[in-house]
């Protein structure tokens, strides 16, 4: 029983986040690349409404605004592009969130079914532990005759009678310990 499922998840999870910086980044500057683009389509407006005046006053021929409008159209053409690339890196980013909400939950899911399976598998290293139910049978033989109480010999009810003094006693501390290096251990940081 390893951590691998968990630790694959977590090294995906890790993945689709650095992804979602570049992809991040790639929406900031489609924005910026389409927010200039814009101040200079502006900027060609006002200097063609300008052109305009000066063929109406006739001191430019019409011919002379072919070129101004064509580099209008072709800056037009540009922030559609930019603004479809902004569009595009927002829905991967929508897509990306999903994702790693997914993962988020896929991550809880194999560390929970890890920590679940080792634990039992404790106890199954406890249960089978012969020296330790030599001793169990012992203690319950050892009450059971004792001859004050009938039902001692009921190897349950002496467990639920008597668990928390055939245990060992551990403090608030020593178990946040336990537990700190049980994360440390199989890496759930």
């Amino acid at each position: 029983m390893t951590t691998d499922n968990f630790q694959a998840i977590k090294a995906k999870l890790n993945a689709v986040l650095t992804s979602k910086e570049k992809i991040q980044l790639k929406a900031n500057e489609a924005d910026s690349h389409a927010s200039e683009i814009t101040r200079n389509i502006n900027n060609l407006e006002t200097s063609y409404r300008q052109l305009e005046k000066r063929v109406v006053l006739g001191e430019i021929e019409f011919s002379d605004l072919d070129k101004p409008r064509q580099q209008i159209e072709a800056e037009r053409g540009k922030l559609e592009s930019a603004k479809r690339l902004a569009d595009l890196a927002r829905e991967a980013l929508n897509e990306t969130d999903q994702e790693i909400n997914q993962l988020k939950q896929d991550t809880k899911v194999a560390r929970s079914q890890y920590c679940i399976a080792r634990r039992d598998a404790i106890f199954r290293e406890i249960q089978n532990d012969k020296k330790l139910k030599s001793k169990l049978l012992e203690a319950i033989a050892a009450f059971s005759v004792n001859g004050h109480i009938p039902y001692s010999s009921d190897f349950s009810t002496f467990i639920k009678q008597f668990c928390t003094e055939i245990l060992p006693q551990a403090t608030q501390s020593e178990v946040t310990e336990a537990a700190e290096k049980f994360i440390e251990n199989n890496k759930f940081d």
